[in-house]
């Protein structure tokens, strides 16, 4: 790609402008993907630039005013995309794409202790508003029968942690009905 002339610069979009840095953006998109710590992001240089560029090609107002201006924006547009994607990865090992866990009525008793205003069905409905991986493991565990493992594989996490949530769960609900 050949170097863009200053006189670009300060009259044209910034989506103009990027064919003109392409080269050096990409070598700007190695370093930033080199200082993460994580390399299971599944992002090269050249898909971050083009990502990057998606979120400026509707910039049309920003008008960088030199070369260097041009790609310190696109450099933080690249970080934006390296955020964003920690942030879902994140939230995907947390269960983000996982949906509720719904229990069936009949499985369970409704009388607990003689209260009729008390359910199971309403402790596991606040269980799942206070925290719902636990909801989700007494769910798979208790109500599906899946084992430490199969839990596990489900929810994405480890068996230790499936362990750990399902003690807690378990002296979550013995407390709240006892």
């Amino acid at each position: 790609m050949t170097a863009l002339p200053s006189e670009h610069f300060g009259n044209q979009p910034i989506p103009a402008l990027i064919p003109g840095v392409y080269n050096e953006l990409t070598r700007l998109a190695r370093s930033q993907l080199a200082r993460e710590y994580q390399s299971d992001h599944g992002l090269t240089p050249n898909v971050l630039v083009h990502e990057a560029y998606t979120k400026l090609v509707n910039q049309t107002q920003l008008r960088p005013k030199n070369k260097r201006h041009l790609i310190a924006i696109v450099g933080y547009a690249m970080r934006q995309v390296l955020v964003d994607d920690a942030r879902a990865r994140k939230a995907a090992k947390r269960g983000g794409g996982q949906g509720t866990v719904q229990l069936d009525e009949g499985l369970v008793s409704k009388d607990v202790g003689g209260d009729d205003d008390f359910s199971v069905q309403q402790c596991l409905d606040t269980l799942a508003a206070e925290s719902p991986r636990l909801a989700q493991v007494v769910g798979l565990r208790f109500l599906q029968g899946l084992t430490e493992e199969e839990t596990a594989a489900k929810l994405g996490t480890s068996v230790r942690t499936v362990q750990r949530d399902w003690v807690r769960a378990r002296d979550w609900l013995k407390a709240r009905l006892a």
